[in-house]
């Protein structure tokens, strides 16, 4: 199956690439899928408010990834990245489908970051299976690293530190970049 590539971009108008509607179709999805605590696991977004504000900040890049039925499977975006070394985050949406890891993967190498960090909470270890299945590699747990939030307030909790190294500049065939046209062609019933 292909995956094609939708970059949320903010132009200098402040408007942006990927359709409110689109947005918050994935923010239901995350939270229908129960993955809200766990990928805002510092309690950082709770609403759609705090959604919006959050993945439309030029502080990230963030991408889409969906398949022709047009399915989005996969949001995700780094953060940090204006220090060289930035941070990924994963949300699939829906199965967990092996092959979209390795599409952000290769789309991402196109920013020529020799590094991707990634730090997870120490019990998702769900997260942790899927970060090691996409080729990061697993460095040292680092105690207290997280704020989890919870019904408590906020506690802290050991992080997982890892890595994702481009060890190569040949970049390999990565899936379209076609600004989500397909998705909204096929989503309208056009395409």
């Amino acid at each position: 199956m292909g995956y094609q590539v939708w970059p949320l971009v903010i132009d200098e108008n402040g408007s942006c690439s990927v359709p409110d509607a689109v947005l918050a179709m994935i923010y239901h999805r995350i939270c229908d899928d129960g993955k809200l605590d766990a990928l805002f696991y510092d309690g950082a977004c709770r609403d759609m408010l705090g959604w919006m504000q959050f993945i439309k900040s030029r502080d990230r890049l963030v991408v889409i990834i969906y398949d022709d039925t047009p399915v989005i499977h996969c949001i995700a975006w780094l953060s940090q990245y204006e220090r060289g070394m930035p941070f990924g985050h994963f949300c699939m949406l829906g199965k967990l489908r092996k092959d979209v890891g390795p599409t952000v993967m290769e789309y991402w190498r196109g920013f020529d970051f020799p590094v991707i960090l990634g730090l997870t909470p120490e019990n998702n270890e769900r997260a942790i299976r899927f970060i090691k299945m996409v080729g990061f590699r697993v460095l040292c747990t680092v105690p207290q690293a997280c704020f989890v939030a919870g019904p408590g307030g906020v506690r802290r909790t050991g992080g997982v530190l890892s890595c994702y190294e481009y060890t190569s500049t040949v970049r390999l065939g990565a899936s379209r970049n076609d600004g989500g046209q397909l998705w909204a062609g096929k989503a309208a019933g056009v395409a």
